[in-house]
């Protein structure tokens, strides 16, 4: 079953109570993205105040790595690096030396992607238009990616939803690599993840 945009006003509902509101970290960052790949959810915050979540689509065998990245580039359409057939919408890259970015595709209601970010249509091009891209003198947006996908936690079951995502007083400081990843990470132990 995918996720399609008018079918998921009932993860919504779930997620923002899943989600904590307000995040210290951010709160002098015009604009911060969580991604957290065992919820399979993004948030936005400004401020450190949530502005916006939904639903996600990570690495199914862990090519999504988990730390602190920034906005890259942004474009209306992309073409897939590993399959050229593949075109993906509102393309906002945020670690450019992988190709992988947030883009329009399909969701599973599980980590499937080759790397990317998937995202609900309105959701992909809501943050097209919302993040930003480096300045002269400045990184773009911050993207923090918490934790790795794990296909024996999942985001929709009562034990995760009433533990709910515990955002680290911090983002990561090194990337970690999730594809040699064979655990979860309960939400006690994400502010340790180095």
């Amino acid at each position: 079953h995918m996720l399609r945009d008018e079918d998921n006003a009932g993860y919504r509902r779930v997620m923002r109570d899943t989600l904590e509101f307000e995040w210290a970290w951010a709160a002098d960052k015009p604009k911060a993205i969580v991604v957290d790949q065992a919820a399979q959810a993004f948030a936005a915050y400004e401020y450190g105040q949530l502005v916006r979540w939904g639903p996600v689509s990570t690495g199914s065998l862990g090519q999504t790595p988990s730390g602190l990245f920034h906005l890259s580039w942004r474009s209306r359409g992309h073409r897939s690096s590993i399959d050229p057939s593949w075109y993906l919408e509102w393309y906002f890259n945020f670690i450019p030396s992988r190709g992988i970015a947030f883009h329009k595709y399909s969701l599973p209601g599980q980590a499937a992607s080759h790397g990317c970010v998937r995202m609900l249509e309105r959701d992909s091009q809501w943050l097209f238009e919302w993040g930003d891209p480096p300045r002269k003198g400045a990184k773009g947006t911050p993207v923090a990616v918490l934790g790795c996908p794990d296909r024996h936690k999942q985001w929709h079951s009562a034990s995760f939803l009433q533990q709910g995502v515990s955002l680290p007083d911090a983002p990561p400081s090194t990337v970690m690599n999730c594809q040699t990843y064979t655990g979860s990470t309960p939400a006690t132990q994400r502010k340790t993840i180095r």
